[in-house]
């Protein structure tokens, strides 16, 4: 998944792109999304900022989905961020899936390290994955 947006305030749009795939120390596909922030002329090739949740379990698959928007302040000249991790096993309820939130709460031009808000189905089921798919 990829999303693009103004998380940093400096010249082009930023860049997010997941990796639901990925291992987090010894976590098997906890998955992470990946922060590139665009300067004057470029983005970068590497990325700048990498985005957990905040309960790494294996096979989260954070990162399968994402999109930005005004979530929180709709007068903020940033955007907030919405990653999905559909492999979320809420409690004993497995691939219940979940969204995780990222406000934008400051200038300092970076997302915050840790989601602000986990967004869970009001009645949840085994296989539900809810985050599989995100859209402004």
């Amino acid at each position: 998944a990829l999303t693009a947006g103004p998380f940093n305030g400096v010249g082009l749009h930023d860049l997010v792109v997941g990796a639901p795939g990925e291992n987090v120390g010894a976590t098997v596909d906890a998955g992470a999304a990946n922060v590139f922030y665009g300067g004057d002329d470029a983005v970068p090739s590497i990325s700048d900022q990498t985005l957990l949740q905040d309960n790494v379990e294996a096979g989260d698959q954070f990162g399968a989905a994402m999109t930005v928007g005004f979530f929180s302040d709709p007068s903020q000249s940033f955007v907030d961020l919405a990653v999905g991790a559909p492999g979320e096993n809420v409690g004993a309820t497995v691939d219940a899936g979940a969204a995780n939130v990222f406000y934008h709460t400051t200038s300092a031009g970076r997302l915050p390290s840790t989601s602000a808000q986990t967004l869970l189905q009001g009645n949840i089921e085994a296989g539900d994955h809810l985050g599989a798919a995100l859209q402004r």
